[in-house]
C-alpha cells in the first residue's frame, strides 16, 4: 500500500507537471514586436526628394547636400541654397519607430509613432518661449498617410529680416516624416538681398517634397512582406 501511494503520487505529480509546462503564460497585453504591415526600416531622406522639386523649390546652384543621419531606423537629410537673391533650406527627416514600454495603449511601434506625431504638434503649436520662435499656425492636411498636418511660422529677425517657415509632418503606421522648408525675405534697404519668399511657395514646396518623402515610406519593407 505505501508503495502504491507513492507511485500514484508520482504519477499525479509529473501530470500536475506536465500540465503547467503546457499551460501558456498569460499575456500583460503588451506589445514588444513590430506588428504585420508595420515598416522595418526608415528610407534614404536625401534621395526621398526628386531632382525635379528641388529644382523648383530650392532653385539655384551651388546646392548643398548634408546626410547627417544615415541609420535604418532614422534618416535624415538637407538641402540647402545660400546664393543671392535664394536662401532655401529643406530639412527631410525620417523617423521609424520601434514598440516601447513607454507608448501608449498596448505600446506598439504604431502607438509610439502616435506619441511623437503629437508631440511634434504641440512643440510647433507651443514653442518653448526662450526659443523666441512663434507659435505655428497649423493646418490638417488631408489624403497625405494616416495623418498630417503643416505648420507655418513666420520668424523676425535682428534687422528686419524674416524667415518663412513650414514644417509638414505625416505619420503612416510606425513611421513619422518630417520635412521643414523654410526661406529667408531681407528687409528693405538691409543690404541682405534675399528673396521674395512668397508663403504660398513654400508651402506648396513643403507638400510636394512630403508626398514624395511618404511614398519613398510606403515603399519600404514591411513585417509580412
Amino acid at each position: 500500500m505505501g508503495a502504491g501511494a507513492v507511485v500514484i503520487a508520482v504519477v499525479v505529480a509529473a501530470g500536475l507537471l506536465i500540465t503547467h509546462q503546457h499551460k501558456p503564460a498569460p499575456s500583460d497585453g503588451v506589445v514588444r514586436n513590430l506588428l504585420p504591415g508595420e515598416f522595418r526600416s526608415a528610407p534614404n531622406a536625401c534621395t526621398a526628394v526628386s531632382a525635379a522639386t528641388l529644382s523648383q523649390y530650392v532653385p539655384g546652384s551651388p546646392r548643398r547636400v548634408t546626410h547627417s543621419i544615415a541609420t535604418s531606423a532614422q534618416n535624415q537629410c538637407t538641402f540647402t541654397v545660400d546664393v543671392k537673391p535664394v536662401f532655401r533650406v529643406l530639412e527631410v527627416t525620417a523617423q521609424q519607430y520601434l514598440p516601447s514600454g513607454l507608448a501608449s495603449g498596448n505600446g506598439s511601434a504604431t502607438n509610439n509613432a502616435s506619441d511623437n506625431f503629437a508631440v511634434e504638434r504641440l512643440g510647433l503649436a507651443s514653442p518653448a518661449k526662450k526659443s523666441h520662435i512663434p507659435k505655428a499656425l497649423i493646418t490638417d492636411v488631408s489624403g497625405l498617410g494616416q495623418t498630417a498636418f503643416s505648420a507655418l511660422q513666420v520668424i523676425h529677425i535682428v534687422g528686419g529680416d524674416k524667415t518663412v517657415r513650414v514644417t509638414v509632418v505625416v505619420r503612416d503606421r510606425n513611421e513619422v516624416a518630417i520635412i521643414q522648408l523654410q526661406g529667408l525675405n531681407s528687409a528693405k534697404g538691409s543690404g541682405g538681398g534675399f528673396g521674395p519668399v512668397p508663403v504660398s511657395q513654400i508651402k506648396a514646396g513643403s507638400l510636394a517634397a512630403a508626398r514624395q518623402v511618404l511614398a519613398a515610406v510606403a515603399a519600404g519593407p514591411t513585417v509580412g512582406s
